[in-house]
C-alpha cells in the first residue's frame, strides 16, 4: 500500500483501491522494494483522506461501511493521504468503534498480512447502499447514546448553515 492505492503481492495494482469520486485517485505507481515497510497485521484499507468536512461525509467515507460489526480490536484501518485524520474525523471512527491505536496513516509504501479492500458504497448523484446509510446510522446512534450534552441544543431557535464565508462560494453566490 502507498501513495496512491494498493498493489498486491505481485505489485500489481488493485483496481478497487481507486478513489473514484469527486477526483479520482490512484493508479499504478513504482517503488524500491528497499524504500518498503512491511508490518505483519490485517488492515482495512478506508482510501484517500483530506480534511474537507462535507467530502469526507459524502465522498471520503465510502469505504467505511464494512467497520462497523467487525470485531474492530483485531484490526487495524489504514489510510493515505497528506494529512493525519484528528479532530471530528477521528470522532467519526471512533463512533464506528475504531480506537485511535488502531487508525494507520501510510505515508510510504508499506506491505500487510492481509489488506481487505471495501467496496465503495456510495457514488455521487449516482447511487448508494444500505451499507452507507447504516454506517451512519450507527455514527447516529452511539453518538445519540454517548455522553454529548444533546440536552443543551433542543431548544435552539434558529441554526444557520452558510458558506459565505469560503471566497469560491462569495464568488459563485452559494449561500
Amino acid at each position: 500500500m502507498g501513495h496512491r492505492g494498493v498493489c498486491d503481492a505481485d505489485n500489481q495494482f488493485v483496481e478497487m483501491s481507486v478513489f473514484n469520486g469527486f477526483v479520482k485517485q490512484g493508479g499504478f505507481y513504482e517503488w524500491q522494494e528497499n524504500d518498503e515497510i512491511t508490518i505483519d497485521e490485517d488492515v482495512i484499507y478506508l482510501g484517500y483522506f483530506f480534511s474537507h468536512w462535507g467530502h469526507f461525509l459524502v465522498d471520503l467515507s465510502v469505504r467505511y461501511w464494512a467497520i462497523p460489526g467487525l470485531n474492530n480490536n483485531l484490526i487495524k484501518v489504514a489510510y493515505i493521504g497528506e494529512e493525519d485524520i484528528s479532530g471530528n474525523y477521528l470522532e467519526f471512527l471512533k463512533l464506528l468503534g475504531v480506537d485511535e491505536t488502531q487508525v494507520m496513516h501510510i505515508t510510504t509504501p508499506t506491505r500487510f498480512k492481509n489488506v481487505y479492500i471495501p467496496e465503495q458504497s456510495f457514488r455521487s448523484c449516482q447511487w448508494y447502499t444500505k451499507e452507507y446509510v447504516n454506517m451512519f446510522d450507527v455514527v447516529i446512534q452511539k453518538a445519540l447514546s454517548s455522553d454529548l450534552k444533546i440536552d443543551e441544543f433542543k431548544n435552539v431557535k434558529r441554526l444557520y448553515f452558510t458558506r459565505m464565508n469560503y471566497n469560491k462560494a462569495k464568488k459563485i453566490g452559494i449561500r
